[in-house]
């Protein structure tokens, strides 16, 4: 799950002689903790996670030591003889990962549903942790109910087999109802609860009203550190 924020700390670096501390302010370790999340979520690759906190923290020995304090494996960690990325390289991989903003009057197709589409294959699984909607041992799906007047989206996810299990609630952050939570809600369900994720947007047109918006806003925000 996602960390709460401003909680990084700065271990030691396995498998290096000693520790390189680094003073970050709230906004950086933000950053940080945010790019960590889209990498671990497959929204990045590590080239560009890597890439990233090089230049937030400025070097690539303090860069190893940000990204193992954020739970990144020995393996994953970038050597410290690396050279700093460039920032020509690092624009070419923002346009890489991130989708350029339509044109104005394009018909282009932004989020505009609250589920994901009709028939369209559940997403693999990102992580070792992960538990996809094939899973057989559990069943996922969007739901609606009314609540004060209005139609309120949700995640559900419970056990395949058995008719009474334990509930559970599972509230996600200031991106709303992603697939993140939705995975986290599955795993929920793998470990025996019926696991319900509120869509808290829904009064505002669900998270998929603010999807694309967000893309482009995180799209440019990672452009300012390059």
């Amino acid at each position: 799950m996602r960390r709460k924020r401003g909680s990084l700390t700065w271990p030691k670096v396995e498998g290096r002689e000693q520790t390189h501390m680094v003073a970050l302010d709230t906004f950086e370790r933000y950053l940080v903790e945010e790019f960590y999340d889209d990498y671990r979520e497959g929204l990045i690759t590590r080239r560009v996670f890597t890439r990233r906190v090089a230049f937030i923290v400025g070097s690539m020995t303090a860069t190893a030591a940000a990204m193992a304090a954020v739970g990144c494996a020995p393996q994953e960690l970038p050597d410290e003889s690396e050279p700093m990325p460039t920032r020509a390289a690092g624009s070419q991989a923002i346009a890489e990962v991130r989708p350029e903003a339509p044109a104005a009057g394009s018909t282009a197709a932004r989020p505009s549903s609250r589920s994901r589409p009709a028939g369209a294959a559940p997403a693999a699984a990102r992580s070792a942790m992960s538990v996809t909607e094939a899973d057989p041992s559990l069943v996922a799906e969007n739901v609606e109910f009314p609540a004060g007047g209005d139609q309120v989206a949700a995640y559900l996810a419970r056990p395949a087999e058995g008719e009474s299990h334990a509930a559970i609630l599972v509230c996600h952050e200031n991106r709303g109802l992603v697939e993140h939570i939705r995975d986290v809600t599955r795993r929920f369900a793998k470990a025996g609860y019926v696991a319900l994720a509120l869509d808290l947007l829904s009064r505002e047109g669900g998270t998929a009203a603010f999807e694309y918006a967000y893309k482009v806003l995180w799209r440019n925000l990672a452009q300012t550190i390059q």
